[in-house]
């Protein structure tokens, strides 16, 4: 009885001691939250630049959960909140975005994942004048985040972890989240995810990373957010494809030459030397050129990301039919499916391949003869009608047909019913 009493009292002073470290580790997190959330500039700068060596020694003694980071992330967003101008605004959301590189990958998705929720809750609160470098910091976390899954090369495990963050907050497939956050994360998704990669990623761990937006849009009932997810995810892979270069290719040269006959009727033609020294130096440029458009430098280049068109119009028509699946979405599904096994039969399923040449039409664009045209197609869908109340109003009491008088024999048979009135009077 001795001993074990012995061995509750050693337990017990083991887990107040556990209790206290947390204690003082939590007052230390609220210490610097109210610094990076401060008035003082000085301070809150003193505080970012101090808490990736914060950040070090902590990890050390205690592994980071995710409300911890989201105390953290409260001071962060407000740090961001209470800067002013752009180039220091820039600053300060690479500093914030910067904080994500932990040595192992689960304290990183564990600040992203606090980044996301801290950004959610907060932004119905945020003015029009704050929302563009709210809106930079969330690109600019999204960015340094792929980094991170780019320095373990994109591992097939670490991949998953990343979208079951993006499917637990912004992405939820029954949520619903900041509507404006979340169509600002659809717009700059695909664009980080080339910039990051640098297209050098495998097709079938890009159709991996679609899986949390095939997901959402399978279950959300929003039209907004179908088109949305529609255009900047789906349409964007498939105009960044080598079939929709080809077919924009053409279709500029066929407009410079007033779109004669079809598109289908252009022809490539081989590059001479020259030219492929000019696309060489070209690559060259590419691969020097930054991440954000600068001044005297705005044009970013995008990597092309190559896709398997059959695993997206696979897992498209996997997820028709969830049980929460909406009409609107899979209506979109199986358009969308259609498209990606086109492009894998090797046909471009978008644009316009034929222009109707109005100057052949048989209608004249003249607005006098048109507005004519419109008058005459009613008087013919009314004609009927009319002559039905024509025939109507001419019917006497006795049920005989009768035919419409003139203007001056209804007026002498006014006069004459006056007349007979006067004389009967007399």
């Amino acid at each position: 009885m001795g001993v074990m009493a012995v061995l509750k009292n050693s337990n017990c002073k083991m887990d107040s001691k556990k209790d206290n470290k947390k204690v003082y580790l939590v007052a230390q997190e609220l210490k610097l939250t109210r610094l990076l959330a401060g008035n003082n500039k000085a301070a809150r700068d003193k505080a970012l630049k101090n808490l990736k060596k914060w950040f070090v020694k902590r990890s050390e003694t205690m592994p980071f959960t995710e409300d911890d980071f989201q105390r953290i992330w409260k001071g962060l967003f407000y740090a961001m909140w209470m800067s002013d101008k752009p180039l220091v605004q820039e600053e300060c959301a690479e500093n914030i975005a910067n904080l994500i590189h932990f040595p192992t990958i689960n304290p990183s998705l564990l600040f992203f994942k606090a980044g996301l929720i801290i950004m959610n809750n907060e932004w119905i609160g945020i003015d029009q004048l704050r929302l563009d470098k709210f809106l930079m910091l969330v690109r600019r976390l999204l960015r340094q985040a792929l980094f991170v899954l780019k320095k373990n090369t994109f591992a097939h495990k670490d991949i998953e972890m990343f979208n079951s963050v993006l499917s637990s907050t912004i992405l939820i497939p029954c949520g619903a989240p900041a509507l404006s956050l979340l169509m600002h994360f659809i717009e700059i998704f695909m664009e980080e995810l080339a910039k990051v990669s640098e297209g050098k990623i495998h097709p079938e761990k890009v159709c991996l990373f679609l899986k949390p937006f095939i997901e959402k849009l399978a279950t959300t009932g929003d039209g907004r957010l179908i088109a949305h997810i529609r255009k900047f995810i789906f349409t964007y892979l498939i105009r960044q494809s080598d079939l929709g270069f080809e077919y924009q290719a053409k279709y500029d040269a066929w407009k410079q030459q007033g779109f004669p006959g079809s598109i289908d009727s252009m022809q490539k033609i081989p590059l001479d030397d020259d030219e492929m020294m000019s696309a060489d130096e070209d690559e060259q440029e590419k691969r020097n050129k930054p991440l954000d458009p600068r001044a005297g430098r705005v044009d970013v280049e995008i990597p092309q990301l190559r896709f398997s068109p059959k695993t997206i119009a696979s897992n498209l028509l996997q997820h028709k039919f969830d049980k929460n699946s909406t009409t609107k979405a899979r209506n979109m599904l199986t358009v969308l499916a259609e498209q990606f096994n086109k492009i894998a039969k090797g046909v471009y399923p978008l644009g316009v391949k034929k222009v109707v040449d109005r100057k052949k039409d048989e209608y004249d664009m003249s607005i006098r003869k048109a507005t004519n045209r419109l008058v005459k197609f009613e008087q013919k869908l009314l004609g009927k009608d009319r002559k039905r109340k024509r025939e109507k109003n001419a019917i006497d009491e006795n049920g005989e047909f009768a035919p419409k008088k003139s203007k001056k024999e209804e007026n002498s048979k006014d006069g004459d019913k006056d007349g007979q009135a006067f004389d009967e009077e007399v």
